[in-house]
């Protein structure tokens, strides 16, 4: 009974002692609810792949600019596949799927 006292004793203190870390809170939204987003108080944002992948250069570099500005980080984005490009079914065309992944691969790997 002595050893399962210590145990949970020095479980207890250590788990005590840890520094504790705020949680972040983020949204997934599109580029046009980024506004709203900030407005809503969240701490980050994930965008959709495909419609940054969609942007001109000019326009990424609007965004980023944007987004370093109001300090709305973008840590993780999704959607990587838009809902055009079909993945399943009968309709399923492979030259598009790999013409959007090494697009993607490209424009974010620089």
């Amino acid at each position: 009974m002595l050893v399962i006292s210590f145990v949970v004793l020095s479980f207890c203190t250590s788990t005590l002692c840890e520094p504790t870390h705020a949680v972040e809170v983020g949204y997934c939204a599109s580029l046009a609810e980024i506004d709203a987003v900030k407005s809503a108080g969240f701490d980050y944002i994930e965008l959709r792949t495909s419609e940054i992948a969609a942007l001109s250069d000019a326009d990424y570099e609007k965004l980023a600019d944007k987004l370093e500005q109001i300090k709305l980080p973008v840590p993780v984005t999704y959607l990587f596949i838009p809902a055009d490009i079909k993945l399943t079914g009968r309709q399923v065309n492979q030259d598009q799927q790999w013409t959007m992944s090494e697009k993607l691969w490209i424009e974010f790997s620089n």
